[in-house]
């Protein structure tokens, strides 16, 4: 008689995107928690305004975390010469800033908090596809 081999690999598929659908959840989660302790901790709130809008969104092995809050982007980068002046991990290149005025400082927030999440992100993922 014959053996019969049953293939595991739809399965394994399977359990691997579940456990990476929860690692993407967890790092979304963290990188806004921390996003809105930096914001606290920098002195950045003043309405609760900001702080208040950030959010994570998931779906599946994708996700997102942000802010629709216009003045975002020039509380984590600064503005005008200060801003310019501002450097810090992650920040992209690119950004351009009027050299005509001393704006503020950059209060970075939300990309901190997304460094700091990278290598758990990185190590949860090894885990699962390692």
């Amino acid at each position: 008689m014959p053996a019969v081999l049953d293939s595991r690999i739809p399965a394994i598929i399977g359990e691997a995107e579940v456990k990476a659908e929860v690692a993407v959840s967890k790092t979304c989660m963290a990188i806004e928690a921390d996003a809105k302790r930096n914001l606290i901790a920098n002195g950045s709130v003043v309405t609760g305004n900001l702080v208040g809008s950030i959010e994570s969104h998931v779906e599946g092995t994708s996700g997102e975390v942000g802010t629709n809050v216009e003045y975002s982007v020039f509380v984590e980068y600064g503005t005008g010469q200060r801003g310019a002046e501002s450097e810090f991990e992650g920040k992209p290149d690119g950004i351009t800033y009027s050299a005509g005025w001393a704006g503020m400082s950059a209060r970075p927030y939300l990309t901190p908090a997304a460094e700091a999440s990278r290598s758990p992100f990185l190590v949860d993922v090894s885990r699962i596809y390692g």
